[in-house]
C-alpha cells in the first residue's frame, strides 16, 4: 500500500514537471508563431512602401531564427547525443557562431571582439554541438549587453590542471592532459549571486522573453565532451562564461 503511494505520488510529480515543460515549450513556440503571421499578414495588404516590407521581412527571417534556436536547444537536449568527435579549425567554427548570431549583434549594434590563440592547430571537438553551445552563449551575452556594447569571444590552450576554479571531482582523472579554453564576456547587466545557483537549471530565466535552456544545454553539451562550464559574474558589471573542452576523446 505505501509503495503504490509513493509510486502514485511520483507519477503525479513527473506528470507536473512534464506538464511545467509542455507549457512552457508552447508558449515559446506560440509567441514566435503569432508574430510570423502578424508580420505576413502586414505583408499580404497593400503596402507600397518597399522599405516597410523590407523591415517586415525581416522581422519575420529573425523570429524564424529565434523559433528555430528554441528547437535546436529543445532537439539537443531530448537527444542525449554521442559525440561525433573531429578534428576542426576554432576560428571557422567561432566565425561561423558570429555569422549565425549576426542578426541579433546588428540589431542592438553589438561590436564582437575576437582573441582566439587556438591557431592554427585543430581542435577536436563535436562541431555542430560546440557551435550550438557557444552560440547560447553569444546570444546570452548579447541579451545581456546595452545598446552599442561589446561581447569578446577568446580561446586559448591551457592544461587542465590550470583551472581557477579548481576541477570538478570527477574530473581529477584527467591531469595533465591539454584543454581548448573558450570564453564569452559581456560588459553588461551581470547576474545576481542567487540567480547563478539556479542558472543551469532547464527553464529557468530571468529575462523577459527567455526561453532558460540556453545555460542548460550548454552544459549538456560539456558533459557530452567530458567538459565543464566556469563563470564569474558581477551585477552591472558583466559575465564571463568559460568553456573547458579536454581534448584527446576518441576522433571519428
Amino acid at each position: 500500500m505505501v509503495a503504490t503511494l509513493q509510486n502514485q505520488l511520483a507519477n503525479q510529480q513527473r506528470l507536473a514537471v512534464m506538464g511545467e515543460m509542455i507549457g512552457t515549450i508552447a508558449h515559446e513556440i506560440r509567441n514566435p508563431l503569432g508574430s510570423i503571421e502578424l508580420f505576413a499578414s502586414l505583408l499580404g495588404t497593400s503596402i507600397q512602401d518597399d522599405t516597410e516590407r523590407q523591415t517586415l521581412a525581416k522581422q519575420i527571417t529573425t523570429v524564424v531564427r529565434s523559433l528555430d534556436q528554441v528547437l535546436s536547444n529543445l532537439l539537443v537536449m531530448t537527444k542525449n547525443p554521442a559525440p561525433n568527435i573531429r578534428g576542426v579549425s576554432l576560428d571557422s567554427m567561432v566565425h561561423d557562431v558570429i555569422m549565425m548570431g549576426m542578426h541579433v549583434i546588428r540589431e542592438r549594434s553589438i561590436s564582437v571582439r575576437e582573441d582566439l590563440q587556438t591557431s592554427p592547430r585543430m581542435v577536436c571537438v563535436d562541431e555542430p554541438l560546440l557551435k550550438q553551445a557557444l552560440l547560447n552563449l553569444v546570444l546570452n551575452a548579447i541579451q545581456a549587453s546595452p545598446e552599442n556594447g561589446v561581447v569578446e569571444i577568446s580561446s586559448r590552450w591551457a592544461p587542465i590542471d590550470s583551472s581557477p576554479q579548481g576541477l570538478p571531482g570527477k574530473k581529477a582523472d584527467m591531469l595533465g592532459r591539454e584543454a581548448v579554453v573558450l570564453s564569452v564576456r559581456d560588459f553588461g547587466c551581470g547576474i545576481r549571486e542567487e540567480d547563478q545557483e539556479r542558472m543551469f537549471e532547464p527553464f529557468f530565466s530571468k529575462r523577459r522573453g527567455g526561453s532558460g535552456l540556453g545555460l542548460a544545454i550548454v552544459r549538456q553539451i560539456m558533459d557530452v565532451h567530458q567538459g565543464w562550464v566556469e563563470w564569474t559574474s558581477t551585477p552591472g558589471e558583466g559575465t564571463t562564461m568559460t568553456l573547458w573542452v579536454p581534448q584527446g576523446l576518441a576522433q571519428k
